[in-house]
Formats: structure tokens, C-alpha cells, sequence
């Protein structure tokens, strides 16, 4: 399977204005809208939040290490 057949385009109805960079909140409101399990990003803006809702804030780092469990 391609990347192309694993997108899921999602438009948030809400925006979110929670992070300390504004320039960042986009992907939380994204992240909320698609029901995320995670937001894997190493931007330390977002990493000081660890949640929004349902959604654990990640590094990449740590999903690979607690979350790609094989």
C-alpha cells in the first residue's frame, strides 16, 4: 500500500489556541479533528503540552520506542 492510499484529509471546525507558538495550534486543531492517538513531532512548543484531549504528544523518538512495540 501506497502513502497515497493511507491519507486521511481531515478540516478542523474548531481552532485550537492552546500552544505558545500560534504557528503550531494547526496541528493540534488537526489532530483533535481526526480522533489522533498521536501527534508525533519533535517541535518543543508542542512537546511541553503531552495531551490535547485523547491525543499523546510524542517525539518521534519516543514512538518508536513506546508505541512500536514489536
Amino acid at each position: 500500500m501506497t502513502i497515497k492510499g493511507r491519507i486521511h484529509v481531515v478540516i478542523p471546525e474548531r481552532k485550537i489556541e492552546l500552544c505558545r507558538d500560534p504557528d503550531v495550534d494547526k496541528f493540534l486543531s488537526c489532530a483533535l479533528a481526526a480522533d489522533a492517538l498521536f501527534l508525533v513531532s519533535g517541535d518543543k512548543d508542542l512537546g511541553v503540552l503531552e495531551r490535547i484531549g485523547p491525543t499523546l504528544i510524542v517525539t518521534p523518538g519516543q514512538f518508536v520506542r513506546e508505541h512500536l512495540k514489536t
